[in-house]
């Protein structure tokens, strides 16, 4: 197991012995990091990756409420965890500026060892837990994020709750609440073409989810500008899936613009060449009629030059 990293923080030297020396007892595969200062506290998390962090409050220069304060603030360290070790936990008022700030316990002084070794150990194993759930969920979005084809989940009614880089890479969107906030559903998109060849928000009565839904079996087509204004053709693929009780609807959009100017242009050169193979076969038949009545018209010449 990979070590799990510590932050002390304490301006007594005296009390860093102490938190260290009751880490080490827990019998757990813990890195310590060491600081006599709030600032010095910073330059490490700023350095490390550290787990979590133990700090006492009463300290100069920077206090415990400072440090938490600007923890908070900087995307590196505002999720990180921070248990507060003090000898002054008597006022509610003092108990709740600190869990505003986000700390998640306080330990008072003097430290009792075996309760300290427990509530320890118990946040190091919900904190590792919190962490490979983390890990998962980022490699399952990465995934997500990498598939070739936009893929959009939402409710049954449509409302998006999550999309993958490749639409924002397609459409004229920052982020997903850019887009929540414009449409909210990716059917707001559809170009309606007037025709039942391509998908509209509503359809036959039924709205477009439910109308794929119900006809599994056709290629259904939308017609939507990407951030270039052009118009692009997407084959539409949904699979309804049931987590926690809820459905969720996983929609699938290929881009097919490629793929059907290209049939198009077959189409069109076909019309040409039939219509070149009937001018070539009128050609010929007008060419046998024009020879069938010179045969007579010869005949009839050389008789009249014979009289």
């Amino acid at each position: 197991m990979a070590n799990y990293k510590v932050l002390i923080v304490d301006d007594i030297q005296a009390n860093l012995f102490t938190l260290e020396s009751l880490l080490l007892d827990i019998n757990y595969n813990i890195n310590i990091f060491k600081s006599l200062s709030a600032k010095g506290g910073l330059d490490i998390l700023l350095e490390n990756e550290i787990d979590l962090i133990i700090s006492d409050i009463q300290m100069p220069e920077m206090d415990g409420f400072e440090f938490a304060t600007l923890l908070k603030i900087h995307p590196k360290t505002r999720n990180i965890p921070i248990i507060f070790v003090t000898a002054i936990f008597d006022t509610n008022e003092y108990k709740q500026k600190g869990y505003n700030l986000g700390v998640i316990d306080y330990i008072v002084k003097p430290i009792d060892k075996l309760l300290f070794s427990s509530k320890l150990l118990n946040y190091i194993k919900i904190f590792q837990l919190q962490k490979s759930l983390n890990l998962s969920m980022q490699e399952s979005a990465a995934i997500f994020n990498v598939q070739p084809t936009i893929t959009i989940v939402s409710n049954e009614n449509g409302k998006v709750s999550k999309i993958n880089d490749i639409f924002f890479e397609t459409f004229d969107y920052k982020d997903l609440e850019d887009f929540n906030k414009l449409h909210g559903s990716i059917c707001k998109l559809f170009i309606d073409k007037k025709d039942n060849k391509c998908l509209q928000s509503t359809i036959n009565g039924l709205n477009w989810i439910e109308y794929i839904k119900k006809n599994p079996e056709k290629q259904h087509l939308a017609y939507i500008l990407d951030k270039e204004k052009k118009e692009r053709i997407f084959d539409v693929k949904i699979n309804h899936q049931v987590f926690k009780e809820k459905t969720i609807v996983i929609t699938i959009l290929t881009d097919f613009t490629n793929y059907i100017n290209q049939q198009e242009e077959i189409r069109q050169k076909d019309i040409q060449l039939f219509e070149q193979s009937k001018m070539s076969s009128m050609g010929e038949m007008i060419g046998n009629i024009a020879h069938q009545w010179r045969q007579p018209l010869n005949i009839i010449t050389m008789s009249v030059g014979n009289m």
